[in-house]
């Protein structure tokens, strides 16, 4: 677990250089601008083009290194602050965005992220979905609506009018202390 941290570190730095502040520049439309298969060198992806981050940020950064962002509401019971960016685009490709949330959990740093849509979009969210990170990984079974991308870097779950991105190291911790999963993951698992 130790040269986990060691190379998760090392390619966050990498990472951490190559955007200023933590964001990386012309990317307001997409879902994640940083991709990065596993961080751990000799650990295949679990889906292709595994996200390291939500929209223009990196898992890991802090509310302060990330420029244009209100805090917003606290959740008490898992500790994350949900903030949105004072300049975000409420675009994800083509299709119309409700809102866009992120979710900070102190020396963690951004952890989650959520973005809200029109139930009229899922189709065409779902199909870019699946033109980035390939097929669900799993889903609800025949015909239902929530399907989910589960690598070791990054959960991403979708559902009829929203998406969730999940850091896993987060989750693995967060369940690991005995709490199992905090509220806002409750339709999650």
């Amino acid at each position: 677990m130790r040269w986990e941290k060691v190379v998760f570190g090392a390619v966050l730095m990498v990472a951490l250089s190559a955007c200023r502040g933590g964001r990386k520049e012309g990317s307001a439309t997409e879902l994640v601008s940083i991709r990065g298969g596993s961080p751990f060198g000799d650990v295949q992806a679990k889906y292709p083009n595994e996200p390291a981050g939500f929209r223009s940020l990196i898992w890991g950064t802090t509310l302060d290194a990330s420029k244009g962002m209100r805090a917003g509401i606290r959740d008490n019971e898992s500790g994350l602050v949900w903030c949105a960016s004072a300049d975000e685009r409420l675009l994800l490709k083509d299709i119309r965005l409700r809102g866009v949330v992120y979710g900070f959990s102190g020396r963690r740093g951004l952890v989650a992220g959520k973005l809200t849509f029109d139930g009229q979009d899922y189709t065409k969210l779902n199909d870019y979905l699946t033109s980035v990170y390939g097929p669900a990984t799993s889903s609800n079974g025949p015909g239902s609506k929530i399907k989910k991308w589960e690598g070791d870097v990054t959960l991403i779950k979708l559902y009829a009018e929203k998406l969730v991105l999940v850091h896993q190291p987060f989750l693995t911790h967060y369940s690991n202390s005995g709490r199992g999963y905090p509220n806002f993951l409750s339709d999650i698992y």
